[in-house]
């Protein structure tokens, strides 16, 4: 009888499961997911802001081009997001929190 036995995922302590990561990898991780968080946000939050706001209609026509480039890419990191097997946690949005607030003060800076 085989026995099935659930394993949590733990980056921050040194492992994945069962297996002991080195604290290099561990680091690499956790900058990777933080990497993925963020753009698989902003894809989507460019395309919305992109089409809502950027496209006029009256001026130029639809092209093959504009839905590759700002359509294409939020398909793709949704599908991404669907069909992995990443967790997605609620404090991950820690990551764009900070990266929001960050951009925010860059604009101020720069616009002031």
């Amino acid at each position: 009888m085989l026995l099935q036995t659930k394993t949590r995922v733990r980056v921050r302590g040194g492992s994945v499961g069962p297996f002991p990561l080195p604290p290099l990898l561990s680091a690499a991780l956790q900058f990777q997911w933080c990497l993925y968080n963020l753009v698989s946000s902003f894809t989507v939050t460019v395309t919305l802001l992109y089409w809502m706001l950027v496209y006029p209609i009256e001026k130029h026509p639809l092209s093959t081009f504009n839905i590759n480039m700002h359509v294409g890419i939020s398909v793709q990191a949704l599908l991404d997001l669907v069909l992995s097997s990443t967790p997605i946690h609620l404090a991950h949005y820690v990551h764009l929190f900070l990266a929001a607030c960050l951009g925010w003060e860059s604009y101020r800076k720069i616009s002031s």
